[in-house]
């Protein structure tokens, strides 16, 4: 895991050298939070122009990685990724939340500016309220309990603040939903 973090590093540095931040999301940001479970990658999230996806694909490969680029389209949730992978390291996995092609574009702004600096040494990791948008955001039976399991573990935090969060990114339904269900598990 070691050269996994050394290779998020590198990601995060050629990131700023291109003029923009990132965050751990994801069961890295999970395990963070207090949840650990299993993943094979780590999910960098970024806000950016998905043509600076291919200008980092370009400095990755220039330096011996593999890459596999998807670019959005106006039908897809997302601004694209970037899957950096390394014959001794796990993939890291960039995830572009901005998307030119679909006016709404509130959730990557707002993470990269709410997350906690330097926690997994120069990474920042997303805020919880974030992590739970995220998750929330992916949608799917796996997001919900990982929603439902990060926040049992995290008990005393602001439920309100949560919802707020859900509520400004058009995420309602699926916040009651996964406070129903995190009642439930209480």
């Amino acid at each position: 895991m070691d050269r996994t973090f050394e290779l998020a590093e590198r990601v995060r540095v050629l990131l700023v050298g291109l003029g923009h931040e990132c965050a751990v999301i994801g069961a890295t940001a999970l395990a963070a939070w207090g949840y650990p479970r299993s993943t094979a990658d780590i999910d960098i999230a970024v806000n950016l122009d998905p043509k600076v996806l291919s200008d980092l694909a370009r400095l990755l490969i220039d330096e011996g990685l593999k890459t596999e680029l998807s670019l959005p389209d106006a039908s897809d949730a997302l601004g694209g990724t970037l899957t950096i992978t390394s014959r001794d390291s796990d993939p890291i996995q960039v995830v572009n939340f901005y998307n030119p092609h679909r006016s709404r574009n509130i959730l990557g702004r707002s993470l990269l500016e709410h997350a906690n600096q330097k926690v997994l040494g120069q990474l920042a990791v997303v805020d919880l309220p974030h992590l739970v948008a995220t998750k929330l955001y992916a949608g799917g039976l796996q997001s919900r309990v990982d929603v439902v399991e990060v926040l049992r573990r995290n008990s005393d935090c602001d439920l309100g603040e949560i919802a707020a969060l859900c509520s400004r990114l058009g995420l309602d339904a699926a916040w009651r939903a996964a406070a129903a269900d995190l009642e439930g598990a209480l």
